[in-house]
Order: C-alpha cells, then structure tokens, then sequence
C-alpha cells in the first residue's frame, strides 16, 4: 500500500511539471509571436504602434501558379497582382526561389496606398520529364505576412513538340527566297493534324505533310507533320513574331495551342555600318574639343549586281564635313567600301545635333543603288 502511495505522489508530481512546462512554453511562444509582431511593425516603419490599421497590407490574388502540361523547353508565364490595402506603401521583393527554373520579376517594388502591382513569373521546363512542384518565397512589409509563398506546380511530359524551336528568315539577301523545315511530333497513336495555322506574314507560302515513320521512330513520336515554309524572293519586310497553330488528335476533341518564334528581314541593295551609328541614322560622335578635328571609317556594304561603287556626289551640311569612299579587300565580290568621314580641324564651334543635326547623303554612279543618308550628330566646344 506505501509502495502504490509513492507512486501516485510521484505520478502527480511529473504530471504537474509536464503541465506547467506546457504552460510555460505557450507563454513562451506567445511571448515570441509578440516579439516577432513588433520587430515586423518596427520593420514597417511603425515603430512599436500595435494599430495594425496603420501597416500596409498585402493581398496576392494569386498564390499559385499551375503551368499545366508542358513539353521539355517550353515557357510559359503568369502575371499575379498584388493589392495594397493598407494606408502606407507595400514593400515586395524576392527571398527565394527552389529552382532556377523559375524566373521572377517584382515589375513594382513599392506600391502606394490603396494601388496595385504586378509580379511575373516564368517558368522554363526542365529537359527531362518529370514533375514540377517549386516554391517561390517573397517578402514583404506587411507585419501580417512577412513572408509568401507561391507554389509553382505542372508536368512536364512530351506530348506535342517542335523542332526547330525558332525559324531563322533574317537578314535575307535582295532577291533572296528562303525555306525553313519546321516538324510537329506527337505522341499521339491516332495522328496529328494541324489547325488554324496562323500568324505568318502575308505572301510567305507554307505546305504540310505527314512525317515519314523514320524520322519518327528517331524523335521518339508516334505521328507528325512536316511544315516546310518559304519567305518569297518579293518579300520586302521585317518581322518577329509567332507562327501559331492547332495540334488536334483526331477522333478524340483533344488539341494543343503551339507557338514557333520566327524572325524574318530583308537586307537593302545598300548599308552603312559603325558602332556609332544607331537604327535612326544617327551617327552618335558627341562632343570635340574646338581645333581637335575627328576622322571615322564607316563600312558600307554594296548588294547589287556590280559590288564595285563610286560616288556621283556628296550632300553635306555643315559643309565643312569631308567625306570619301574607297574600295575595301575583295570589293569585287565582298561589296565591301570604306566610307571616311572627316571633321577638320579649323571645323568652327557649334552643335551639330537635335534641331540643327548634321547631314551627309550619298548619291552613287550605278542607278541600281538608292541614295543613302546618315546624321553625325556632334558638338565643337571650347574648354
């Protein structure tokens, strides 16, 4: 009987420890989340004020981002806005990101009272197949949520997939046409067929057929179309765009939206070149010392018939600008001239930019080729 006593003495005694350590570690946590809430107000620029009425405070209208089902390489995006409904400026800035696969833009890092910001992200598929189930941690100046989590989840699993991922059509020679193969795969038994082609320009011819079984078996697919697309000799453009189009499994309802980036441009019978001279013709020289003098060497590049060029004449304002043009190596059948450009030295003080830019156009000897134009834009200034 003493024995049994001893034990429930005992017995109560841990329990009543086991209790009070309960106790004292909830105090404990509680005293801790008190802590961490105000070293987040002070964070928020509110000092120890406990009125979270005052903090900024954030609502993500999104926290997750499913890119579906998706082919090795594929990218896929999705904008989240945040909302600031609190009376002071939100903070959010990037913490962490699980894989590099994600990519994330914060486009507003500071959103007002009451405004609202937008985040990008990007998700770049992985080359093997597998599936996706990221975390992006952001951080923020709302006391309430410091930290938020956006889980980035999908599968990346080959279903529909190209090759080339992007047609190559630029700096196409004058009179030039030019064809790019594009091949569709599928893993589809039933066949794949092609929908609502779209988005090329118009004159470019494009024709389909099925993939023979070889190149087939070799990609690993079970159907495909071959596109072979052809940019004329008359296409006299410039374009970046996206060719788009339908992938349908036949008998079944089920398709796929595709994209291929192409970029397409057509090379003129004449061109200048130089690190200085910007898309606008702008010839970006910038200031001279007064009775210092410049000499440059421009590249022009003839694609004409006859590659070898002389000039007729030269238009040049101010006048003081001297200009010549000489034949470079192999002119003959590179096209490729000299073009030298000289500011003298006695060239007096003035700007020669903005309103009162400089001018020199070129007019050639051989009418197959246009005049050409071009703005040195400089200042001849005093110390």
């Amino acid at each position: 009987m003493a024995h049994k006593i001893r034990f429930l003495l005992i017995a109560g005694t841990v329990f009543t420890a086991l209790v009070a350590l309960v106790v004292f570690l909830s105090q404990e946590k509680k005293a801790a989340h008190g802590a961490k809430l105000q070293e987040n107000l002070r964070v928020a620029g509110l000092g120890d004020a406990p009125d979270l009425a005052q903090a900024p405070q954030a609502e993500f209208h999104s926290q997750t981002f499913d890119v579906g089902t998706v082919n090795p390489l594929d990218k896929v995006s999705r904008l989240i806005t945040v909302q600031n409904h609190g009376p002071k400026p939100l903070k959010v800035r990037v913490l962490d990101r699980a894989c590099s696969c994600v990519g994330i833009t914060v486009k507003d890092e500071k959103i007002g009272a009451g405004q609202s910001g937008v985040i990008e992200l990007i998700f770049t598929a992985p080359a093997e197949e597998k599936q996706v189930n990221h975390a992006v941690v952001l951080s923020t100046n709302d006391p309430r949520q410091k930290e938020v989590t956006i889980s980035v989840t999908g599968e990346v699993r080959r279903t529909v997939w190209t090759e080339p991922r992007e047609l190559d059509f630029a700096q196409l020679l004058p009179g030039e046409a030019r064809e790019r193969e594009l091949r569709v795969f599928a893993n589809w038994e039933e066949g794949c067929e092609l929908a609502r082609i779209a988005g090329l320009p118009e004159g470019v011819e494009i024709a389909q057929q099925p993939l023979p079984v070889d190149e087939l078996q070799a990609a690993g697919a079970k159907s495909g179309q071959l596109l072979t697309i052809t940019f004329p000799s008359t296409w006299p453009g410039q374009a970046s765009a996206a060719l788009t189009f339908d992938a349908v499994r036949p008998g079944t309802g089920e398709s796929l939206h595709k994209s291929v980036r192409f970029h397409a441009s057509r090379l003129g019978r004449i061109s200048l070149s130089h690190d200085l001279l910007n898309t606008l013709g702008e010839f970006e020289i910038g200031n001279i010392a007064y009775g210092a003098g410049r000499q440059y060497t421009l590249f022009l590049e003839a694609r004409g018939a006859n590659k070898q060029l002389k000039l007729a004449r030269v238009e040049a304002s101010p006048a003081f600008l001297q200009v010549s043009l000489e034949p470079g190596t192999n002119v003959a059948t590179s096209g490729r001239h000299l073009l030298k450009l000289d500011i003298p030295t006695d060239a007096p003080e003035g700007s020669y930019a903005g309103d009162d830019q400089a001018s020199v156009t070129l007019h050639f000897d051989d009418a197959e080729y246009p005049s050409v134009t071009f703005h040195p834009a400089f200042h001849i200034t005093r110390d």
